[in-house]
């Protein structure tokens, strides 16, 4: 997200990989206090619970084939 991005789109139109970024800029802010770094943190934690099965790519273990039975030996 660039700066002009931020300053141009609303918050509420943000994504959650938007909300991901932003939280991992304030967790590092020394202008802000031990609790608001907690909700930082928190929100770093479930965001990134959430968008563990978007990182994964590729189809899921149980969606492979596992043939169609005629094996040859």
């Amino acid at each position: 997200m660039t700066l002009r991005d931020y300053i141009e789109r609303p918050k509420k139109e943000w994504t959650k990989q938007d909300w991901l970024q932003e939280a991992q800029i304030m967790v590092h802010s020394p202008w802000i206090s031990e609790d608001d770094r907690e909700y930082w943190k928190d929100k770093i934690k479930k965001l990134s619970r959430k968008d563990s099965n978007l990182r994964m790519s590729g189809p899921k273990p149980d969606a492979l084939p596992l043939g169609d039975g005629s094996s040859t030996r």
